[in-house]
């Protein structure tokens, strides 16, 4: 009786033990990420970032991390479709100078655990070198801002000087040209590759601003697919479509209709926006009001203010001039009296006169 009782509590010891242990191992496969420090909370240029879920956070900054090693898995708390969606897209919306990240990505759980598959765009060697090189001719480009200069000063030296050394890729495959390298580095791109270039070269300069996607019809009428920029000045935002101001083939000819527009500007050719409110309602900061060159009417006082202003263009440097009009209508009338009229010829007496040049031909476009 003594011996068949010791079997039986040997059997339920056995049975208790192996039961423990398993229990045991189920608890440890899940992982406890409040060891995570979100860096990024008060870092206001991370626009996409702000908007994840708590495990979106601490998902976009494990990978941030340790991106750049090329590794084949990241661990990461559980999440939804959608808060992969978001975690990708913030991920690559956030961080203009991150170049081996690809277009994709999935996530595989193993057990409790979950892990981020990255898909890498080139290999770990390249993409340091690229990211290298980009971030050293972003610095060597901002080193020749003058220093002490407004923000307003700061976003049109980085507008200008994109608009002036990229053009716009024709012929691309939108994966192959539309980096913040190919901008600044290749010098051709499409219009994510400008926005991109845009975000590195304002994030460096501690101005806040972010990517926004849509669609836009061009002067052909046809509608795209397109990426501009989200700038914030003083305190208001504004719409800036740097793709939309490099207009011609070359490089050298630039606009600024798209430097600093509210909403309602945007609204003419620009739609479908996402994020969808913006709050761009100030003009403050638009080109054409910032210069006195915005006007409401074409008369005497329009023409006395372009040759102005083309005086003080030539005098630095800089031969060309460019003026808003606020409607189609006022365009026609001023359409009609400097060009059909040929009264941008006396424009341009006065202008020779008043800059001591000899200017005896004369270009327009409008855009």
């Amino acid at each position: 009786m003594r011996n068949s009782f010791n079997k039986f509590l040997s059997v339920i010891i056995v049975f208790c033990i192996l039961f423990s242990f398993s229990s045991c191992n189920i608890l440890n496969l899940t992982t406890d990420f409040s060891y995570v420090e979100l860096q990024y909370e008060n870092n206001n240029n991370r626009y996409y970032y702000n908007l994840l879920s708590d495990n979106g956070k601490i998902a976009y900054t494990l990978i941030f991390n340790d991106i750049e090693n090329h590794p084949e898995k990241i661990e990461i708390p559980g999440l939804t479709e959608d808060e992969l969606n978001a975690v990708f897209l913030a991920l690559s919306y956030d961080n203009p100078s991150l170049l081996c990240l690809g277009s994709s990505s999935e996530v595989k759980p193993e057990r409790a655990k979950f892990y981020f598959i990255p898909k890498y765009s080139s290999d770990e060697v390249s993409c340091r070198k690229k990211t290298e090189e980009l971030n050293k001719k972003a610095d060597s480009i901002l080193m020749h801002i003058p220093k002490n200069i407004s923000d307003y000063d700061k976003e049109l030296y980085v507008h200008d000087y994109i608009c002036q050394n990229c053009i716009y890729d024709t012929n691309s495959d939108m994966l192959v040209s539309s980096t913040a390298y190919d901008a600044l580095i290749n010098g051709k791109t499409v219009c994510e590759g400008y926005a991109r270039a845009a975000q590195l070269l304002l994030n460096k300069l501690g101005i806040y601003n972010y990517l926004i996607v849509g669609e836009a019809t061009n002067s052909e009428k046809v509608t795209e697919s397109h990426m501009w920029n989200i700038v914030c000045i003083d305190g208001k935002n504004y719409h800036l479509d740097l793709t939309w101001d490099d207009y011609d083939k070359n490089g050298k000819n630039i606009s600024h209709a798209y430097f600093n527009v509210s909403d309602d500007m945007i609204f003419l050719n620009h739609f479908n926006f996402e994020p969808e409110k913006n709050n761009c309602i100030s003009t403050d900061s638009n080109y054409f009001v910032k210069n006195g060159l915005f006007f409401d009417n074409y008369n005497s006082d329009v023409d006395k203010q372009i040759v102005k202003q083309a005086v003080k263009n030539i005098k630095s440097g800089n031969s060309e001039i460019e003026i808003m009009l606020i409607d189609k209508k006022i365009l026609e009338k001023t359409r009609k009296s400097l060009i059909d009229n040929s009264e941008i010829y006396t424009l341009l007496d006065a202008i020779n006169k008043q800059s001591k040049k000899n200017y005896t031909e004369v270009s327009y476009t409008f855009v």
